[in-house]
């Protein structure tokens, strides 16, 4: 049903806005046309796109050269969690903003996730 959408949602490309310190281990699954770990919906850094044929994430900026993020496999990689409540307002764009929260309402996500590769 939500094959034919891009599930990749980016925040915005300003190095003045830190990335978390944190440490993510989990499975990236895809429900409801969401990108997911565990329970939570997953953004990523600008510069991310979604490569449906083989069913990944890619990264691009300054993120550009590290592994991909496979569907279905573990992911390792940076990044925190995000309570439903942040205000994300300098972290995405009010596109990535709708997009993050349709997709908490339609799968019953109980947070978000940022999460970034290592850089290579």
């Amino acid at each position: 049903m939500w094959s034919d959408v891009d599930p990749v949602i980016t925040r915005v490309a300003d190095s003045k806005i830190p990335y978390p310190a944190g440490s993510l281990h989990g499975r990236l699954s895809l429900r409801e046309g969401c990108l997911m770990m565990g329970d939570g919906v997953v953004f990523w850094p600008a510069g991310t796109s979604w490569d449906d044929a083989k069913r990944e994430v890619v990264f691009g900026g300054d993120f550009h050269g590290s592994p991909n993020a496979r569907l279905d496999a573990t992911f390792t990689g940076g990044g925190g969690i995000v309570a439903l409540e942040d205000d994300l307002s300098r972290t995405l764009s009010t596109g990535a903003a709708a997009a993050l929260r349709e997709c908490i309402d339609r799968t019953g996500a109980t947070h978000a996730v940022l999460a970034y590769p290592e850089k290579p």
